[in-house]
């Protein structure tokens, strides 16, 4: 099949990890798959840049189309993204892509002012301009929650709406290092060997909930508290992270937390003990399946993605969205115990393993892709 991946934009986060390792499996399986985006967002951002980058090594093959990107008033945005459609529609014309794949709601708007079918994956819940915002041909959710929205918004039928949950690469993050292969990665990045490391991987907007971290550890009797690094890993607004670190430094948190910047995470997960998602809005939260495959012991707010990816209490824990006594009780038993972290680590990795992997997703994207084409 000849595929067009439309995004607005390449951020860096989830949606792009996910293009990443559906695109890596469908040039596997022979197809030929293009991206019409603007590309990076940022690209000044050395991050940003290497995320786009890692896209484009998958083979994907890149036609930049000037979407808009920055904020501005909705009546210049509409007009700007006309502009960009003109120019998105005669891509659309000259390749003749069988599958259209929408990733950006929006951009929904290209192929319905075509005439054309298409497929949609709605990576989160937002719907900031529902007046572009058209009913896909075929549409998948990448989580229940997600799945439960789009049917009561669209009155989607069974045969049109489709529960795909985020896969990621089991060749790259199916791994288990030894010990002494997990010191080595923390000496070289800075992290105390012989403390329990709790790693939030996300960008520090508000919603990722580092804030939320901070005061459940604050909480924790100072015999706990002493066995504990905190990593965070993202990168985002300078703005934005500058707030994290003032509050770091307001709550004498200065010498337990560790910033690293966004880079490839395999390095990253084998170092972390905990890895934590303590959201206050989720899409998915592709991290946690990413640190399940890697042998992490997760916990997460029971936003978008929570529940089909950990069964409580047994491949991890699920805290209501926002409660931080109800975090820290969790933190408190896992520090505590590291036999039951070692064991929610493997039942979680083989829940990845048979449920979130990238051929998994990619087969059962294709499996939309031929209900499409053949009418179904």
């Amino acid at each position: 099949m000849k595929i067009a991946m439309l995004s607005r934009v390449v951020f860096l986060g989830g949606v792009t990890n996910y293009l990443i390792d559906l695109t890596e499996e469908l040039i596997k399986e022979g197809h030929d798959v293009y991206l019409l985006s603007y590309g990076a967002r940022y690209k000044e951002s050395k991050e940003n840049m290497g995320q786009f980058n890692r896209l484009l090594d998958t083979g994907i093959k890149f036609i930049e189309i000037d979407f808009p990107i920055n904020k501005t008033s909705k009546a210049v945005y509409v007009l700007n993204l006309i502009r960009s459609i003109l120019a998105c529609r005669k891509a659309l014309k000259k390749h003749q892509f069988d599958i259209i794949h929408i990733h950006t709601p929006i951009l929904s708007l290209v192929p319905k002012f075509l005439g054309l079918k298409f497929v949609r994956t709605r990576h989160g819940m937002d719907n900031k301009y529902p007046i572009l915002d058209y009913r896909a041909s075929k549409e998948i959710a990448i989580s229940s929650e997600i799945y439960d929205m789009l049917k009561n918004r669209y009155q989607y039928g069974d045969k049109d709406l489709y529960l795909i949950h985020n896969g990621v690469s089991k060749e790259k993050y199916y791994k288990n290092l030894s010990d002494g292969e997990k010191e080595t990665l923390k000496r070289k990045h800075g992290i105390s060997t012989g403390k329990v490391v709790i790693g939030l991987v996300a960008s520090f907007e508000y919603n990722k909930g580092h804030d939320i971290l901070l005061d459940a550890v604050d909480g924790l009797p100072p015999e706990i508290k002493e066995k504990i690094e905190i990593v965070f890993v993202g990168s985002s607004a300078e703005s934005q992270i500058n707030s994290v670190q003032q509050k770091i430094r307001d709550m004498g948190l200065t010498e337990m937390v560790k910033i690293l910047p966004f880079q490839p995470l395999t390095e990253i997960y084998p170092m972390i003990d905990i890895m934590v998602l303590p959201s206050r809005v989720e899409g998915f939260g592709l991290v946690v399946v990413e640190a399940m495959l890697m042998g992490c012991c997760v916990v997460r707010s029971n936003t978008g993605g929570a529940y089909d990816q950990i069964e409580h209490g047994k491949t991890g824990y699920i805290f209501e969205n926002g409660n931080i006594e109800q975090f820290r009780q969790y933190l408190h038993e896992l520090v505590s115990d590291p036999e039951k972290r070692a064991a929610f680590a493997a039942a979680g990795q083989q829940k990845a393993l048979a449920s979130f992997t990238g051929e998994v997703m990619a087969k059962k994207t294709l499996d939309v892709y031929n209900d499409l084409l053949g009418g179904n």
